[in-house]
């Protein structure tokens, strides 16, 4: 059973509150229907897009040795696009309300349909979409074949540091290969050893009256393989509301990693 608990923080942290100008405008957008699934559309979308797949592996079987799989190619880029914009969507719950149904629609597009390990890009993207363009907290903000700080460009040598002086001009190139960076990391991601320190995680206690900071404890739960969503549903999901974080309790096995998180309410 999903378990709910709430947990008042110090007035003083950071976050929209009730009567902030985010809460006033989230009540507008959801007010004017601008946030209400549209499931007509996906159905249609999701029968199309697979569709299409199908198609284009069916051309590809049909054309056989000849220079028209280059047509093929072409068309099933396109496809394979679709498959992950309609994975993307049912990452941010978008076309279905439970995240079982939603996982399985994502591991239908991302991982049968592209080869893409969705569980390690929702973990990323979410992370993402928690610290936007924060360096540091932002996994997409991380130096790599591009820098995006003068910090980050400070530190590079040699060859590297001819490459960051002309990435302005090969940032486009780069985006044809973006594909398999994704798969390339899903694979890294899957074989990575964690250490011991990676097991042994001490339980957090929050306690009534205690004065914690919320944006550290909100980090701390995410760190521990929580999902930030919205409404809180289902076991490994944390939200924040203002001055209020809610999590439902878990205890979270990935590989041979298993992570404790609890809060104590006396």
């Amino acid at each position: 059973m999903t378990t709910q608990q709430h947990t008042t923080m110090a007035q003083g942290g950071s976050g929209p509150g009730p009567g902030s100008d985010y809460a006033a405008l989230s009540r507008r957008v959801r007010e004017a229907g601008l946030m209400k699934r549209r499931h007509g559309y996906y159905v249609l979308k999701v029968v199309l897009t697979l569709g299409a797949a199908a198609a284009g592996w069916a051309l590809f079987l049909l054309v056989g040795n000849s220079w028209w799989q280059l047509a093929v190619a072409a068309y099933l880029g396109v496809a394979f696009t679709q498959l992950g914009f309609v994975g993307h969507d049912a990452g941010h719950k978008q076309i279905a309300r439970t995240r079982r149904f939603s996982y399985a629609l994502g591991i239908l597009h991302s991982n049968v349909g592209l080869g893409l390990s969705y569980g390690w890009w929702i973990d990323k993207h979410n992370r993402h979409h928690a610290h936007p363009n924060e360096v540091e907290k932002d996994p997409d903000m991380g130096p790599g074949a591009l820098v995006y700080t003068l910090d980050q460009a400070r530190v590079r040598r040699g060859i590297a540091k001819l490459w960051t002086r002309s990435q302005a001009y090969v940032f486009f190139p780069l985006l044809l290969l973006e594909g398999l960076n994704l798969h390339v990391a899903g694979v890294r991601a899957l074989l990575q050893r964690l250490g011991q320190e990676a097991i042994n995680v001490e339980p957090i206690h929050v306690r009534p009256n205690d004065v914690i900071d919320p944006d550290a404890l909100l980090d701390t739960l995410i760190g521990f393989g929580y999902r930030r969503e919205d409404l809180v549903e289902h076991r490994g999901e944390v939200a924040r509301r203002g001055a209020i974080i809610a999590r439902a309790r878990l205890a979270l096995r990935t590989g041979s990693r298993r992570r404790h998180t609890s809060t104590s309410c006396e």
